[in-house]
């Protein structure tokens, strides 16, 4: 009775029983006993057999399919590669924009997680060295790293954020120059407001080139009041609590601080934003309520305090 190796994996699911029978033709084919022609062949053909049958059981759609549900599952490494697949073996299949779409999306969004775990790791690496280094030395730049490990990587900082009231001069220095805090015209008041309270803090330590720069950021702020009159009338009472009223007096006190503490760079900038002043001091007239563009502000409803010029 001629062997089939079908026959040792009879009751075994189809899948299995296919390559438990390539395996077992393949070890009897390294034994070094006598085949005869008859059972050569006989081998041969059981295994094309065996191996046309895997290739015919999988079709495109099994593989578009496979691909969809680990797509559904987020499994997007598994998805890009069952779309890949498809992709090379049936170009021109109808389900092939699909499945080029589905593949690139699933590459986006597993580079996507391969990039979280990344910064995940290396977030904490940098967690390791930040508490290694703030016990050997004290440095400025430790406050840039200081804002990634507390999970401000999202910086620059904003500026009603507390955390700025508390860095000392060389510090809050960094992250100026790495332009880690958000600029005046962003938020005018919290701008004013942290720079007053830092400065109450921090005054007398403060060296001149930081003090003009800080100048510099108020009469910038100022500006953005001055030319919004609607908010510069409302926040009187708030501004005259931290010396910024009458809006134009004090712009013009600070950027004169600017002028004589700065470095090169902000002199540059306080000159510029002077003759801005300048060019606008004499022609300043009070809101006309009576105007056509009040009219339709207060027909829409207008909060005073947020109707900033725009930029």
């Amino acid at each position: 009775m001629n062997y089939s190796p079908l026959r040792e994996v009879q009751g075994s699911d189809p899948w299995a029983g296919k390559e438990f029978a390539v395996k077992v033709i393949v070890n009897r084919m390294r034994k070094p006993e006598r085949v005869s022609c008859t059972g050569f062949i006989a081998w041969m053909v059981a295994l094309l057999a065996l191996a046309g049958g895997a290739v015919q059981a999988i079709t495109p759609e099994e593989v578009f399919q496979d691909g969809r549900r680990a797509f559904d599952l987020g499994h997007w490494q598994e998805a890009r590669e069952h779309f890949s697949h498809f992709n090379h073996a049936w170009p021109t299949h109808t389900l092939g924009p699909r499945a080029l779409l589905m593949e690139t999306l699933a590459d986006i969004r597993s580079g996507k997680n391969l990039a979280e775990k990344a910064e995940a790791e290396r977030l904490a690496e940098w967690s390791a060295r930040y508490r290694v280094l703030r016990e050997k030395f004290d440095a400025p730049e430790l406050s840039e790293l200081a804002l990634v490990i507390q999970g401000r990587e999202d910086a620059p900082l904003a500026a009603s954020a507390s955390a700025l009231l508390d860095f000392p001069p060389d510090r809050l220095a960094h992250l100026l120059d790495r332009g880690l805090v958000k600029p005046p015209a962003v938020d005018p008041m919290e701008t004013l407001r942290w720079i007053h309270g830092w400065r109450q803090k921090f005054d007398r330590r403060c060296p001149a080139e930081l003090r003009g720069r800080l100048a510099l950021w108020r009469s910038k702020a100022l500006w953005e009041i001055w030319l919004s009159p609607l908010p510069s009338r409302s926040l009187a009472a708030q501004l005259q609590k931290i010396a910024g009223w009458p809006v134009e007096k004090a712009l013009q006190r600070s950027l004169r601080e600017a002028f004589q503490e700065g470095d090169p760079a902000v002199k540059r900038e306080s000159a510029l934003l002077g003759l801005s002043v300048e060019a606008f001091a004499g022609v300043r007239l009070p809101v006309d309520p009576s105007s056509d563009w009040m009219t339709y502000l207060n027909s829409r409803g207008i909060h005073e305090q947020e109707a900033w010029c725009p930029r």
